[in-house]
């Protein structure tokens, strides 16, 4: 198991740290356990150095290697990367997940955080207070959410009252077929704001309500003639005006259907992981 605050002993030295686990073990045993640890995690020539000697991503790569030196089965990674800043967690994200990869371990991993269960899992689990939602790959979860808690939980979702009639599903942004029968009239879809374009039109029936800047986009709240809300993702030089008409066209080959009643008993999220 790796921790979140990796536990490394104070006054052990990298390679007194590393062979911890192996006490069962003949000492040539432990050392060319090391050294194969040192070289997987890239720790050479840190033998002589303590922990506190040692950066934030030289101290996690310490905790890796101590974590695989005695080959377990599964590997345990309790929110490893949460006490690092953005640009050092991206990069220790990666390096982490190259160690597991050459070393041929299975891991688990336990993360609040989205994206970095998008990278670095090839299946995604999501737990909503104790119980299991979704299992999948990350663009199954992402695409196609089973439940509108994984769809509320993953990612930006909003939600659109829709109308079985002749056989397609109304919504306000248009309609569509669908693949099986739906035997309900009330339904909601999911629809999320990449799927979302608008264009200015003093004539149109939504209204530009207000605009998040998010540094690498634009995130627009839209008012629909309904009065329903929906999200638009945009460029972040993309910049429009506060009240502003436009005129909404959506992508409906993404949107999900959901059951009118699911939706409305479903507003879960602080409870849950990945």
């Amino acid at each position: 198991m790796m921790f979140q605050e990796y536990a490394l002993f104070p006054h052990m030295t990298v390679p007194e740290n590393v062979v911890y686990g192996l006490k069962g073990m003949e000492r040539w045993q432990q050392k060319k356990v090391l050294a194969g640890m040192l070289e997987l995690v890239d720790m050479e020539g840190y033998e002589d150095r303590y922990p506190h000697q040692l950066s934030g991503g030289e101290q996690q790569r310490v905790a890796v290697a101590r974590a695989l030196a005695p080959c377990p089965a599964a590997l345990l990674l309790d929110e490893p990367f949460s006490n690092l800043d953005a640009d050092l967690r991206a990069q220790m994200r990666s390096e982490v997940l190259s160690i597991l990869r050459r070393a041929g371990t299975t891991a688990i991993l336990v993360t609040h955080d989205q994206e970095e269960a998008f990278i670095l899992a090839d299946r995604v689990g999501v737990l909503n207070q104790g119980r299991l939602e979704q299992l999948g790959t990350p663009e199954d979860i992402y695409h196609r959410p089973r439940t509108p808690f994984v769809a509320r939980f993953v990612g930006q979702a909003d939600f659109l009252i829709a109308v079985v009639k002749d056989g397609q599903v109304e919504t306000e942004l248009g309609s569509f077929y669908v693949d099986e029968p739906i035997h309900h009239r009330r339904l909601r879809v999911m629809i999320r704001p990449d799927d979302i374009d608008f264009v200015i039109d003093n004539q149109g029936k939504a209204t530009i309500i207000n605009r998040e800047f998010l540094g690498s986009e634009n995130l627009y709240n839209i008012r629909l003639g309904s009065g329903e809300m929906v999200r638009s993702s945009q460029p972040s030089t993309s910049i429009y005006p506060i009240d502003q008409k436009v005129h909404i066209t959506a992508n409906l080959d993404h949107v999900v259907v959901f059951l009118y009643d699911e939706t409305e008993d479903d507003s879960g999220g602080k409870d849950a992981d990945f």
